[in-house]
């Protein structure tokens, strides 16, 4: 496993690994996993990293790219296994470290480029003994105001002990492409609504969860970590669960549809037989401004942020 960055706070420890898509490799507490531990083996791909970032868009776009303010932008797919652009190339990209203490890290992807998104991307980890706060920053630096996207992709190990509760008000069901198709009320269809803290299904689910409240708490057994899962604003509108390997993802962004582009504002959660997935996303819209003497084009900075609190002390 060389080229990772190691981060210690007493019996916290977080390993990044810059090389491979500014991804998370592992973080333990005491020995125990918190996120689910690379192998270190890189045939195994990306998303078998503890966590991946996810910029300049979430989920996938479908239809070969989209069409904004009546222009239309193409955007081949980005993995061999997928038909459609994913996740964005972020996690596709080597990123730089620019600074490193023994609790702190930044990462920086300075020439982020697909499709028609031009971009640098900043993040801004931070260890202590009782927890970790990521932040990320991205900013626009192409020609042209478009819709941007970000979003943080944690994997949680599971057993039949972990449990899962978050707050929401609506679920996205979704097709076999993984594109969503309707959208239901929790009020309405108890069976996905997990206020009160439940065990996740053995069968496949892969769903975006609507007004979400920005907060879920991952309870586990005594083979692992509980954690409580907190999203800065800019995050909170949406959760996404999936069940194969137990994912959460939460994402934030504003709902865009057309005939050929179509992403969700909602919290995520993938869940699969031995983890569960937590993606965190925002997407905003990058605004140029009226041209001036001295520039002609503000480039706007997204900020958002995730933090997991450990539920256990260290030793």
């Amino acid at each position: 496993m060389s080229g990772l960055l190691r981060l210690s706070a007493r019996g916290a420890v977080l390993a990044l690994a810059p090389g491979l898509g500014g991804a998370i490799a592992r973080l333990d507490l005491n020995g125990k996993a918190v996120l689910r531990p690379w192998s270190g083996d890189m045939a195994t791909g990306p998303f078998a990293l503890s966590s991946n970032i996810l910029v300049p868009f979430s989920n996938r776009i479908s239809g070969g790219g989209f069409t904004w303010t009546s222009a239309r932008y193409d955007i081949a797919p980005n993995m061999a296994s997928q038909p459609f652009p994913i996740h964005g190339d972020g996690f596709q990209k080597s990123w730089d470290v620019i600074s490193k203490t023994d609790e702190t890290a930044i990462l920086v992807l300075a020439k982020g480029h697909i499709g028609p998104f031009e971009y640098r991307a900043e993040q801004a980890f931070s260890l202590t003994p009782t927890g970790l706060r990521i932040e990320l920053t991205l900013t626009n630096k192409g020609d042209v105001a478009l819709p941007f996207g970000f979003g943080f992709h944690p994997w949680f190990p599971r057993d039949l002990d972990t449990r899962l509760a978050f707050t929401a008000r609506g679920v996205w069901m979704e097709d076999k492409n993984h594109l969503p198709t309707r959208h239901l009320s929790l009020s309405d269809n108890p069976e996905w609504d997990f206020t009160t803290p439940r065990k996740l299904p053995g069968y496949g689910l892969n769903n975006a969860w609507t007004g979400w409240s920005g907060t879920a708490r991952l309870e586990q057994g005594p083979a692992f970590v509980s954690v409580d899962i907190s999203a800065s604003k800019a995050l909170s509108s949406n959760i996404n669960a999936t069940n194969h390997c137990s994912r959460i993802s939460a994402n934030w962004q504003k709902t865009v549809h057309s005939r050929s582009f179509s992403l969700i504002t909602s919290v995520s959660a993938m869940v699969l037989v031995s983890c569960i997935r937590l993606q965190v996303l925002v997407k905003k819209i990058i605004l140029p401004v009226k041209p001036t003497k001295y520039r002609k084009f503000v480039r706007l900075t997204l900020i958002a942020a995730l933090a997991l609190k450990f539920l256990i002390m260290p030793d």
